[in-house]
């Protein structure tokens, strides 16, 4: 993908440059970000995300830390800035930064209203509430098989993501080779590796659902502590964050 659009940079190209710093005053960040595009003005993150409905975007431009609008619907994975937020593993852990970069070689997903639409590699499992296991076998919800060999990470993501859900699912942007499997996840640490966490209460379909997709929810990018291996994730095409 170049880097340039109508003569200016894309979005994603943009918004890894202004990962950096962040902007002197409140809103100027995404007026920036306009200016960048060559394209209306906007100094609003939702009104900025809304105009782009119908647009294509890197998935693992989005695997960074900046700040989501977690409250509003069907725009829980957009930044609500292009700066990369310092943040903590935990309490007692070292500061990060996530800088985001342009995702070249991941795959897009498409941004339409009221959710963003991608394929991805996905790790699907049961959340923190209480006798979601017990749930997801009534229910008849194939999760997938948890090891005790990566316990500690799956439990440090229920603790600090999934609180109130009963299904979590870690994500990882596909890029088209093996070999570049990577490239959006090793910005952090070199004993991490980077996975999206989605969490959803919703599994069941009903006969007025417009389709057959579960709509799962952005909580965050989490570190994922190499001392323990990576669950095994399946290549999943219709993935639907809202």
């Amino acid at each position: 993908m170049s880097p340039f659009i109508n003569g200016f940079l894309s979005v994603e190209t943009a918004g890894s440059l202004l990962s950096h710093r962040a902007a002197s005053r409140p809103g100027d960040d995404f007026v920036i970000w306009s200016l960048l595009l060559h394209d209306d003005v906007y100094n609003d993150a939702k009104a900025f995300w809304r105009s782009r409905e119908g647009y294509t975007l890197s998935t693992a431009f989005l695997v960074s830390s900046a700040p989501r609008l977690l409250k509003t619907r069907g725009l829980t994975w957009a930044p609500a800035s292009p700066t990369a937020q310092i943040t903590r593993q935990n309490p007692d852990g070292p500061q990060t930064r996530l800088l985001a970069y342009d995702g070249a070689e991941s795959e897009v997903g498409q941004i339409q209203k009221d959710e963003f639409f991608a394929r991805g590699l996905m790790y699907d499992f049961t959340g923190s509430c209480v006798g979601a296991r017990t749930l997801s076998s009534l229910l008849k919800v194939d999760v997938d098989p948890e090891h005790p060999s990566y316990h500690g990470n799956l439990q440090a993501i229920r603790h600090r993501y999934l609180r109130g859900f009963c299904w979590g699912a870690l994500l990882r942007p596909p890029t088209p080779s093996i070999i570049n499997d990577d490239i959006a996840s090793h910005r952090s640490d070199a004993r991490r590796i980077l996975v999206v966490v989605c969490a959803t209460n919703k599994r069941l379909i009903w006969p007025w659902d417009k389709d057959d997709l579960i709509r799962w929810r952005w909580r965050g990018v989490y570190e994922w502590d190499r001392a323990e291996p990576l669950p095994v994730f399946t290549r999943t095409e219709d993935i639907l964050i809202v």
